[in-house]
């Protein structure tokens, strides 16, 4: 490393400077460090045998590390170079030694070699003498230890340059166990070693822990950084699983989620900061995909911009649901904007929902409520078997007759039952009533739970890596659509042709076919009652109704 910065371009300036004196010996194992060619080095002064780049000072400044003194090249100012500084005292120029092998990436031994640190903190190795590159590996290697172990340790002192732990347990209601342990910080201020272990547990405890608060919030990170890496949608209970069996310990599971958390927020920054990519998804998304829709809406608060919601449409969806697709919209939390003749809004039974779109959707829109939800809300006040078997068929019923039926045994085994309906879903929820100009039945807002689920695992990401996500998502499944529609041969899908011909085998109707696509189908129920109705093809009419 000192040879490729020697060979980059020198700017001077002029710095206040220290000089360093070393002896005879101290030079010898300095040079050996840094491995240094005093016959070739462009720095080196006439009065030094060693002169090095200080990384303290800006570029141009070079540092004896020799017998004499530091030296600052000559400026733009007119100051001359061999400038020599003030006398320090050992203890600084110690110091200013050290801070340059620091910057420069080297540790020094007595035999002056650079000290490489291999720790396994899967596996870490506790014993005396043990190295560690800094005081955070060292306390994350002894947390690991003590999980493996199966024990807890205290820590009287954890400080920046020391630490001083023992084991929790007790050999018997007084006596602590005896296990201990010692590190501190060595002089070249980073690296760690433990000085004193004491390591026989004398505790009743050992081996027999299973909830060890040494396993908290920041051992999972440690431990889960690699799975959240390669997918980051893995869930707080797969992860607590995951890390039980593998330890044989239990664990709460607001640690691994806090745990997860931290590491998501390292891997992926924080979830504030990630708004300040919402302008920039925008223009890119604009710029790659003509004709898309990407609307931020925002409050200003001060000189700053508070995200509050975010829409995007991308051209090839809105394209799609406008010429191919059946005008029915699910809404599940959240709001539309926008009305056209004959589209379908089917919303659950939240109040807020029902009244944006009450308010956005005031002409023209046919307003449905999602029967499961309506269930779920009356099943809370009023049960029985009338309910049981006839609120589901009322509302599936194709026409006002069948409708009527199971409506009118409700309302007789409960009046306030159908009032409590009446007055509180007013929307359309029975099918009767559906208009036939959207060509679609749903009674349930399935089509939101869907998507809700589709995404779910991607919930967890910032908001625009969960934008980002859904586009890649919209691209796979069009894809997939694409090819499957390639296939096709028919305008009727193939899985409505199969179910209509299982519900038409064996109907034993008679059909009598007449001109202009009409006819007479005749058939008898199940207690032997004949009719008949007349069927219009072409004005898709029936006289059954």
């Amino acid at each position: 490393m000192y040879w490729e910065i020697r060979m980059l371009h020198i700017s001077v300036n002029v710095y206040d400077t220290i000089a360093m004196t070393y002896s005879h010996e101290e030079q010898t194992c300095l040079d050996s460090c840094l491995n240094l060619d005093h016959n070739n080095s462009a720095l080196v002064s006439n009065n030094s045998p060693v002169t090095a780049l200080a990384p303290t000072h800006a570029a141009g400044t070079s540092v004896d590390v020799g017998t004499s003194e530091i030296l600052v090249p000559e400026c733009d100012n007119g100051k001359a170079k061999g400038t020599e500084a003030k006398k320090g005292t050992d203890k600084q120029r110690k110091a200013q030694t050290l801070l340059m092998m620091k910057n420069h990436g080297l540790k020094m031994k007595k035999s002056c070699e650079v000290v490489e640190h291999v720790t396994n903190l899967e596996n870490p190795t506790i014993t005396v003498g043990v190295t560690f590159e800094d005081g955070d590996t060292f306390k994350k290697a002894i947390r690991q230890y003590a999980v493996l172990n199966e024990f807890e340790i205290a820590a009287p002192y954890s400080e920046a340059t020391r630490y001083r732990g023992h084991c929790k347990g007790f050999r018997s209601k007084n006596k602590p166990c005896g296990w201990r342990i010692h590190a501190s910080q060595l002089q070249d201020g980073l690296t760690w070693q433990i000085k004193k272990l004491h390591n026989k547990h004398t505790c009743s405890s050992t081996a027999k822990l299973d909830q060890n608060s040494m396993a908290a919030n920041a051992w999972v990170r440690d431990r889960v950084i690699d799975t959240l890496r390669e997918k980051p949608t893995t869930g707080a209970g797969a992860l607590k699983a995951e890390l039980e069996k593998k330890y044989n310990i239990k664990l709460s599971y607001y640690v691994v989620w806090d745990g997860r958390n931290m590491t998501l927020e390292e891997l992926m920054g924080k979830w504030d900061d990630s708004f300040d990519d919402a302008f920039r998804f925008k223009a890119v998304v604009e710029r790659t995909n003509p004709g898309s829709l990407v609307e931020i809406s925002y409050e200003q608060v001060g000189k700053k911009k508070r995200f509050k919601a975010m829409f995007v449409a991308l051209k090839s969806c809105v394209d799609g649901f406008l010429n191919g697709c059946r005008p029915f919209l699910g809404v599940d939390s959240t709001k539309a904007i926008g009305s056209l003749v004959g589209l379908v809004i089917s919303t659950d039974a939240g109040k807020g929902i029902d009244s944006a779109v009450t308010t956005v959707f005031s002409d023209g829109v046919e307003h449905r409520e999602c029967m499961r939800h309506l269930v779920k809300n009356f099943q809370k006040r009023y049960r029985g078997a009338a309910f049981k078997k006839h609120l589901w068929p009322a509302c599936r019923a194709y026409n006002k007759k069948h409708y009527e039926h199971h409506y009118n045994i409700m309302k007789k085994a409960s009046p306030n039952a159908i009032r409590w309906i009446e007055d509180n879903h007013k929307h359309l929820w029975n099918r009767w009533k559906f208009s036939i100009l959207s060509k679609c039945d749903y009674v349930t807002n399935n089509t939101s739970e869907t998507f809700n689920s589709w995404v779910r695992k991607e919930k967890c990401q910032h908001v625009i890596q969960l934008m980002d996500r859904i586009r890649q998502l919209i691209m796979e499944k069009h894809n997939l659509r694409r090819n499957l529609a390639m296939k096709m041969y028919d305008k009727i899908l193939p899985h409505i042709i199969k179910e209509l011909h299982a519900q038409s085998r064996n109907l034993k109707y008679v059909i009598h076919k007449g001109h202009n696509n009409t006819a007479e189908v005749e058939g008898t129920t199940q207690q032997l009652k004949t009719w008949r109705h007349t069927v219009d093809h072409d004005n898709r009419t029936c006289s059954c109704n």
